[in-house]
């Protein structure tokens, strides 16, 4: 998918500037020229499982005849039921680094089974790992980065310009949603929301960039004509370019997420590295985002406990103090939209978060009527966060776990024909390849 695309290009090219030599199998890259310092080979989506094991094996077979170099790792990012596949290649002693999330607890066992067997396991939030602590998976998390230097907020100027060529008017409060459209993403719910805000009379329009042909989604017209809020919404596709996606973000008064589970959720990042506001459900990895410290021992087996009430003797003090408001936000980074209830879910039989739609009404309307201060509060540390999830830190990490499993004393096997080694029933035959150093510059150019 485009979150795995993202990380792995970026990834890569941190890798690269570090001076690794860097070979990338491409799934779904169509061959188009890049200007990025590694090479890709390209693999066709729909092939993918067929074709990588003998990509590999070729490979490692030029490597064997000395027309390549060794492989010394073989890193991937996937969901953990790609992983399970993509284990059953024959890849010698070759390590393997797994780059995954963890999208909701508890983590079933036949899943802490698989990424047991990685060399090294990089779950992309803090909740996964506690997901993997708890089922007794060692690993380490991997803070993916974001490009704080495209993704900015808008300069002075430019917002009031945008939204004037956008056709936004003053009065309007537009609210923002980049999310797939498939069941875990919940878009009914806000759909919901913008119907219960519409009735009580405010001028909202909702920017949904979204997948509107999903064969697994809503039928996004007939939700909205049920709803009665078609004038309200504008579906823009996904996959629109960078300048695109972010001048809907800077013209947006508020980014909203209603997902039932996320693993890590790149939009919230990208919504507070613009000074977007954010509300989203309290559910997964969503309160790391949310919160400066979101109070760990609120998570159980993987849901979040409700915020306890202050006391009344605590909430008059604080009144009296004065301090009330500010201790409410200077922890925050976002808003969260509490849980309705939650169900079990056959992805992993993981717990997955209904967004109660009432509190998403009034947390849109806390951010409207925020005084500017608070909000500015609350809009700095989401920015301060976004920029300390830089990619030179996301690289030291996986950079820090190269070096460790490439300096491992390894059992050294006796020099052996690969070919001997494939298991015919699960990796088909070797293609044949050239081993001559011009067949080899000339697949690589």
């Amino acid at each position: 998918g485009s979150g795995y695309m993202n990380i792995a290009i970026s990834l890569c090219n941190e890798l690269a500037r570090r001076g690794y030599d860097i070979t990338a199998l491409g799934m779904g890259y169509n061959g188009a020229e890049h200007h990025w310092d590694f090479s890709i080979i390209p693999v066709a989506s729909h092939e993918a499982f067929g074709v990588i094991p003998v990509m590999i094996h070729n490979l490692r077979s030029l490597a064997q005849a000395g027309e390549a170099e060794e492989i010394e790792a073989i890193v991937v990012a996937l969901d953990i039921p790609m992983h399970e596949r993509l284990l059953q290649i024959d890849r010698g002693s070759i390590p393997y680094v797994g780059i995954f999330p963890v999208e909701s607890g508890p983590l079933c066992a036949s899943w802490a089974q698989v990424i047991s067997t990685f060399d090294e396991r990089l779950v992309i939030s803090q909740f996964g790992l506690r997901q993997m602590e708890k089922a007794g998976v060692p690993g380490i998390h991997f803070p993916v980065g974001i490009d704080t230097d495209s993704w900015r907020p808008a300069a002075t100027g430019e917002r009031p310009m945008l939204r004037e060529s956008l056709g936004i008017s003053e009065d309007e409060f537009v609210i923002l949603t980049v999310a797939d459209n498939q069941e875990r993403k919940n878009l009914s719910v806000g759909a919901e929301i913008i119907r219960d805000l519409v009735n009580e009379g405010l001028n909202v329009k909702w920017n949904l960039v979204t997948r509107k042909m999903s064969p697994v989604g809503w039928k996004l017209d007939d939700l909205f004509m049920e709803y009665g809020i078609m004038e309200n919404v504008i579906v823009y596709e996904r996959g629109m370019p960078h300048d695109r996606l972010w001048i809907l973000h800077v013209t947006s008064d508020l980014f909203m997420l209603t997902s039932k589970a996320e693993g890590l959720c790149m939009p919230v990042l990208e919504a507070m590295a613009t000074k977007t506001p954010v509300i989203a459900t309290h559910s997964t990895a969503m309160p790391e985002h949310l919160w400066e410290d979101p109070l760990w021992d609120r998570e159980q087996n993987g849901k979040w406990e409700p915020l306890p009430e202050k006391g009344w003797l605590e909430k008059l003090r604080a009144f009296l103090l004065n301090t009330a408001k500010l201790d409410a936000v200077t922890r925050r980074r976002g808003l969260p939209i509490e849980v309705e209830f939650y169900t079990r879910d056959p992805w992993g039989n993981s717990y997955r978060a209904f967004a109660s739609a009432e509190d998403g009404v009034r947390k849109v309307k806390q951010i409207m009527n925020m005084p500017d201060h608070l909000l500015e509060v609350i809009l700095q540390n989401g920015l301060t966060y976004a920029v300390s999830r830089n990619w030179e830190s996301a690289g030291a990490v996986v950079d820090n776990v190269l070096k460790k499993i490439l300096t491992k004393d390894k059992l050294v096997l006796p020099n052996q024909s690969l070919v001997d080694n494939i298991n015919p029933n699960t990796i088909p035959s070797p293609v044949p390849v050239q081993v001559s150093p011009q067949g080899v510059e000339d697949d690589q150019a």
